[in-house]
């Protein structure tokens, strides 16, 4: 173990030390944290309690693409992005519109009890009716009963708003007119429970939305879920329930209304079709009866009735592609015109089902961008990532049209060869029976279609009345018991913990800036060595120069009667730590000790921040050269001339702490060869100080000190802690370092 263990630690967090100061500040500390325990509180109990209600919803109806659509879903990811789709539709400016016109939003009242201001929801005893229809931002009164037919009403002041005060008796029913807001207050039979009610009303739709949309969350459950959770947050659990329910119905409705619209309009093009081919068919009728009563023809030969079924069947085969051509083309033109909602997806069949699903998502991703184009503009990143989705899927139903309709002039091909087969064939018949056979096969085909339409319009008709939502709720709206804000316990917890940390603080900075020494006091609590100078600030201005210079002076005094009679006295001088003026008082008291008959020399010693050859001498080589190098001591010692306060000019010598300063200092300090130097100093001047480490960086000064006839122990005013006084009479006592003084510097 070293023998020089440190007495003074740098400036780290000490625990001990901590403890300690919170032990010396233990009531201010508790009282404080107390008082904002306490602020907490009131914060929490004057706060509105927040209630939540929600509801889940299942679509399910996503599911049933999977079968036929699997390999386009995971392709577009269109489950999820449905999925993002209703989300998006729910919080829509469109649907909280339409929600906020079905509550209202715009009136709240208030009572006061018990220094809380509790909303009153349906049950205050009087109603408020704005009938102002500009815009009118948020104005606040109180109003008290007086009597069962009148009030005072006032203006509640609003720092924000310079509003003239308002305070007039009013009687319940009449038309009341304020800064241009009018408005009619009636009695409701509703008991009055306090002395003043309060009530506030806005009628700007677009602060509205925002608070509600601000309160409003709309999540999935889980990734691969199709169920998303609807919650509203609010003062009144009864509103939230009502919000939650009625956004839900909102949504269920407008979806139903969507399913609905794409039933008539499948159902309005057959109908248009009917009507055409209706008329067509009672033509051919008609025609064809005219021509057997004319020619009296009744049947034709079996032969011949065989190629006309052939014939019709093949034909009827080439009509139904050409209806299927006509529905893509009306596709084709809704898409080219940009009338994504009219496209209806019901009356195509089995082979057209990724095609329903293209034009199903694609109705989707139109409804989605229109919700966000009422709040966003076009340069919007969203808005710009929906409408590239949007083109891409245009490009894929295009594509997938072009795939189908080849398909089916494929098919028409072939039924158009076959047709004109039999064709020939009844080609060769008797003029009269071919044309019998036309007008039959004409009749045949208008039939058979004009059936055909009548069979899709039924089904059309089916689809309409029995159209319902394929979306469940699965829970019926259901609100918290207890609020969710304000956490109560949270809150307080901390609290506490911020008021304690806070507190410490203080208490730790109070503790750092009473710590300073400020007084003399400060150092006679700590410590018996008696101060042997004062040191005035070095200012510029002769006053001050001479101030300086005749406080070492008088230090020079005090030393001459305190040192011993020595030969030669080796002075340390020593501080706490760094910026104490430590080195200075090195170099003036070198100073004040020359005379014409004593010679004073300096050693800087203080090798792990060395600063005399920066002040006096400029010299790098010194004392570390000496004991590292074997350099000869003689050509180190510089002298230093300087203008002594009478006028004349003398001199003393440095020594600095050299170039080459090993790693750990206190191994050259040790060394036995410092004492050979020390002692040969000592034959050529009469005064040797020795500029030492500072206390907190190592062991140096102490080795030194023991090595000395005096050490000065430099203090400066509101900087040196009181506890490093204390830790440097500790070390005097411990290391038996019988002659000391301190150096005050102010």
């Amino acid at each position: 173990m070293s023998k020089y263990p440190p007495v003074i630690t740098k400036d780290i967090i000490d625990l001990k030390k901590l403890f300690l100061v919170i032990k010396s500040f233990i009531i201010p500390i508790l009282l404080f944290t107390t008082i904002i325990v306490i602020l907490a509180g009131y914060k929490i109990y004057t706060a509105p309690n927040i209630y939540s209600s929600y509801t889940t919803i299942d679509f399910g109806g996503k599911e049933k693409k999977k079968d036929t659509t699997a390999m386009l879903s995971e392709a577009f990811e269109t489950e999820e992005n449905d999925l993002n789709t209703e989300v998006e539709v729910i919080t829509s400016r469109v649907t909280i519109k339409e929600l906020i016109e079905k509550i209202d939003f715009s009136t709240h009242y208030y009572k006061k009890k018990k220094f809380k201001k509790r909303e009153v929801y349906e049950k205050a005893p009087f109603s408020v009716k704005f009938l102002s229809k500009h815009t009118i931002g948020i104005v606040k009164y109180s109003l008290q009963f007086i009597g069962k037919e009148e009030f005072l009403l006032e203006s509640i002041k609003d720092d924000n708003k310079s509003k003239i005060p308002y305070s007039k008796m009013h009687k319940f029913g009449e038309k009341i007119d304020i800064n241009n807001s009018v408005f009619v207050i009636n009695r409701e039979d509703f008991p009055i429970d306090a002395k003043v009610y309060y009530f506030s009303y806005t009628n700007d739709k677009e602060a509205i939305l925002a608070s509600v949309k601000s309160k409003l969350t709309v999540r999935k459950l889980a990734k691969e879920s199709s169920i998303i959770k609807i919650s509203y947050e609010d003062r009144i659990p009864e509103r939230a329930k009502i919000v939650v329910d009625t956004i839900s119905y909102i949504y269920i409705k407008d979806n139903l209304d969507s399913r609905k619209q794409e039933a008539r309009n499948s159902l309005k093009f057959i109908q248009t079709q009917l009507a055409i081919i209706n008329k067509e068919l009672k033509d051919s009728e008609s025609k064809l009866e005219q021509y057997k009563r004319k020619n009296d023809i009744i049947n034709i030969d079996i032969s011949t009735k065989f190629a006309l079924t052939k014939f019709t069947e093949y034909e009827n085969e080439v009509s139904t592609l050409e209806l299927e051509l006509n529905m893509l083309k009306s596709i084709e033109k809704f898409l080219s015109h940009n009338d994504i909602s009219s496209i209806s997806t019901e009356s195509l069949d089995f082979s057209t089902s990724i095609l329903s699903s293209l034009i199903l998502s694609l109705q989707e991703k139109q409804l989605e961008l229109n919700s966000l184009l009422t709040e966003f503009t076009d340069l919007h990143p969203q808005v710009i990532r929906l409408k590239g989705q949007i083109s891409n899927l245009k490009d894929t139903i295009k594509k997938k049209i072009y795939g189908i309709k080849r398909n089916i002039k494929n098919k028409k091909t072939t039924f158009d060869q076959r047709v004109k087969k039999y064709q020939k064939i009844l080609s060769q018949l008797p003029k009269k029976e071919i044309q019998l056979v036309n007008l039959k096969r004409s009749f045949s085909i208008n039939e058979k279609i004009y059936s055909y339409l009548l069979q899709k319009q039924a089904e059309m008709e089916i689809v309409k009345a029995s159209t319902i939502s394929n979306i469940k709720i699965l829970d019926n709206p259901i609100v918290s018991k207890k609020p969710i804000k304000p956490k109560k316990t949270l809150i307080l917890v901390v609290a506490m913990i911020l008021g304690l940390a806070i507190s410490i603080f203080i208490a730790s900075i109070i503790d750092l800036v009473m710590n300073k020494v400020s007084s003399l006091q400060d150092i006679g609590k700590h410590t018996d060595i008696i101060i042997m100078g004062f040191i005035p600030a070095r200012r510029n201005g002769d006053k001050h120069i001479l101030a300086y210079e005749e406080a070492f002076i008088s230090l020079g005094t005090t030393l001459y009667f305190t040192l011993p009679h020595a030969k030669t006295n080796i002075i340390s001088i020593a501080s706490a730590r760094q910026h104490e003026d430590k080195t200075q008082l090195s170099i003036d008291l070198a100073k004040v000790l020359t005379t014409q008959t004593k010679k004073a020399v300096i050693i800087d010693l203080d090798m792990r921040d060395a600063q005399i050859h920066h002040i006096v001498d400029g010299n790098h080589k010194g004392i570390s050269d000496v004991l590292l190098d074997n350099v000869d001591i003689e050509t180190l010692i510089h002298k230093i001339d300087y203008q002594y306060p009478k006028g004349t000019v003398r001199s003393f010598y440095s020594i600095s702490a050299g170039e080459h300063i090993p790693r750990n200092p206190s191994e050259l300090v040790m060394d036995d060869r410092l004492d050979d130097i020390l002692l040969y100093l000592s034959k050529k001047f009469d005064y040797i100080i020795i500029n030492t480490t500072p206390l907190e960086k190592g062991k140096d000064a102490i080795v030194l000190m023991e090595k000395s006839n005096l050490v000065l122990f430099a203090v400066k005013d509101k900087y040196t802690k009181q506890n490093h006084i204390k830790d440097f009479d500790k070390i005097v006592r411990i290391y038996n370092i019988t002659s000391t003084g301190i150096v005050l510097y102010l």
